[in-house]
């Protein structure tokens, strides 16, 4: 008996980002939605591996794999903002993304998939991001057991932040 056929709207900019990705042979796969609206202004659809998100302030960009779990969990665009790369190798091994507010997901074999944001990406970012002493993330954000205290942990160390003095604090292995 025949099954029948699905096939999903990819137009636009999000096509032309899909096609010069290698369209249903790219690691994004086959469409699984018809272009939808998203927050803002912009527009998306989801592949079997990912999405391609669009805005008309950053562009269309490709979030997919185990970086795309991760920005699904933390809310997509209404997160950690819109894509503003589209996922990139890193020297070593690794693959990130850039998201509009502050935020980067990393991803690297030895270490998993973590998301990086607000005044620790920064404070990272100006130390080299994965080049730096510090390496490659190896913890979301999460509190520190002290009152106001977050911290990110890494290959090297982590980095504190507090939220009354927004102080940025270094520690290394």
């Amino acid at each position: 008996m025949n099954q029948p056929v699905h096939a999903q709207a990819v137009y636009g900019l999000i096509f032309d980002k899909w096609a010069s990705m290698g369209g249903s042979n790219s690691a994004l796969g086959a469409a699984k939605t018809d272009e939808q609206p998203a927050a803002r202004g912009g527009r998306f659809n989801e592949f079997k591996n990912g999405f391609i998100y669009w805005h008309p302030k950053f562009g269309a960009h490709a979030v997919y794999g185990l970086i795309g779990v991760k920005w699904n969990q933390l809310r997509r665009e209404n997160g950690l903002g819109y894509p503003i790369t589209d996922e990139l190798p890193t020297a070593n091994g690794g693959r990130f993304n850039d998201f509009e507010n502050n935020a980067s997901i990393y991803w690297h074999p030895n270490t998993g998939t973590y998301a990086v944001y607000g005044d620790i990406r920064t404070k990272w970012v100006s130390m080299g991001r994965e080049k730096s002493r510090l390496g490659y993330p190896t913890s979301d954000e999460q509190p520190s057991g002290s009152a106001g205290q977050r911290v990110s942990n890494f290959q090297g160390g982590a980095i504190y932040w507090n939220s009354g003095s927004r102080q940025v604090t270094v520690t290394y292995k």
